[in-house]
């Protein structure tokens, strides 16, 4: 997962980007102009670190994930990449993995 809040919990602080987060007992509006506003956002940062950290041809992303969960999906040519590059990024964060 990456630092920063998902769609569905974000409260706002980032200039430009209006509130997303809703209720437990609201339901999510996909559509409107402030989700795909953000959402947006969320995945230019996803492939930003990705560009920043890694050749094109060593990495397919597969999915950004930012309504739920901030994070993404990626496939990773092996012989190339190691989980541990990413791990030790600032703004990411893992759980359970034991990478130290």
């Amino acid at each position: 997962m990456v630092f920063g809040e998902p769609v569905i919990s974000y409260r706002g602080g980032i200039d430009g980007f209006e509130a997303t987060a809703v209720e437990s007992d609201q339901k999510l509006d996909v559509t409107g102009d402030s989700v795909a506003s953000y959402s947006q956002h969320l995945e230019t940062r996803h492939d930003a670190l990705f560009e920043s950290l890694f050749k094109d041809e060593t990495y397919t992303k597969v999915y950004s994930n930012k309504h739920l969960i901030n994070g993404f999906a990626v496939h990773m040519s092996p012989e190339k990449v190691t989980i541990r590059t990413l791990y030790h990024q600032p703004n990411m964060k893992f759980a359970g993995l034991g990478l130290g």
